[in-house]
């Protein structure tokens, strides 16, 4: 046969549905008024939105790809990877604790508390 030809895929537009669709969940996320977190199956977080760097002192930076246990209050850090284990057998909906109870570690206090402010 002759030379390949090598195309490259063709990138989606900004104007393509399923783009609009994904910048308006990221949006959406981002300026909820509770602090939303996510992370993968080995615990590294993959997504924070404002709210998240606001309790917790850290910029999305810092956070994202960290182990979860970086906000897990230490007394918690042994047992925590098997709660996730079970949470991630019988997931649930339920309420972490927020910073202003003293249970989850936020960053040091050296740090601006306002790292990102709302708009």
């Amino acid at each position: 046969m002759g030379e390949g030809v090598f195309t490259r895929p063709r990138q989606p537009s900004v104007n393509e549905p399923g783009k609009a669709s994904e910048q308006r969940l990221r949006a959406a996320i981002d300026s909820a008024p509770s602090g939303l977190l996510m992370i993968d199956a080995e615990g590294r977080i993959v997504l924070v939105n404002r709210e998240v760097e606001r309790l917790f002192g850290y910029p999305r930076e810092e956070l994202l790809g960290r182990p979860v246990e970086l906000i897990v209050p230490e007394r918690f850090h042994g047992a925590h990877p098997e709660y996730r284990g079970k949470f991630t057998e019988r997931p649930s909906v339920r309420q972490m604790a927020a910073s202003s109870s003293g249970a989850a570690r936020t960053a040091p206090r050296s740090r601006s508390r306002s790292a990102s402010p709302r708009s």
